[in-house]
C-alpha cells in the first residue's frame, strides 16, 4: 500500500519516542546503559536508524530497523567504560531518523537509507551535556 506525503507526516507525527527518564552519568568503573522505546501506533510499517556523535562512546542497538504497525521496539542505549577518569564532557547527541516505509519499495534496512532523496522524515535529536558528574538531557 502506498502511503501520500500527506499521509507521510500524519504518520511521523504520530510516532511516539519515550525517553522521559534517561540519564546516563559516565563512568570509569563501569559501563552505563538505559533505554529508549519507540511505539508505532499507525496502520504503516516505519525505518528508523540512530547515529550518535561518539559512536564509539555512546552505542545504541538495534542502530536500525523497521518498527511494524501497531508495535514499538525498545533500543538499549550504552555509554562505555571511560578509558580514563579525566573525560572530556561535551554536549553529545543522538539523533533518530524516522520514516515510513513504502511496503512495495522496502528490501531491507540498509538498502532503505540508500534510497533516493526525498524521504519524509522526522528526526529528532537527544542532546546530551555532562556537569558535575551528571548528564542533563534534552530533546528537540
Amino acid at each position: 500500500m502506498s502511503v501520500s506525503p500527506q499521509d507521510e507526516n500524519y504518520v511521523l507525527q504520530q510516532i511516539a519516542i519515550d525517553n522521559s527518564k534517561i540519564y546516563i552519568i559516565p563512568s570509569d568503573k563501569e559501563e552505563k546503559s538505559d533505554k529508549v522505546r519507540i511505539t508505532n501506533p499507525t496502520n504503516s510499517s516505519v525505518a528508523f536508524k540512530v547515529k550518535s556523535t561518539r559512536p564509539k562512546q555512546l552505542v545504541i542497538a538495534p542502530p536500525s530497523g523497521v518498527i511494524k504497525p501497531q508495535s514499538g521496539l525498545t533500543l538499549k542505549v550504552k555509554f562505555h567504560k571511560l578509558s580514563e577518569a579525566n573525560f572530556a564532557a561535551t554536549k553529545d547527541r543522538l539523533t533518530i531518523v524516522i520514516a515510513v516505509v513504502q511496503e512495495k519499495s522496502f528490501v531491507t534496512t540498509s538498502t532503505f537509507w540508500k534510497g533516493p532523496n526525498g524521504w519524509h522524515c522526522l528526526k529528532l535529536f537527544l542532546y546530551r551535556s555532562y556537569l558535575n558528574g551528571k548528564a542533563n538531557k534534552t530533546i528537540y
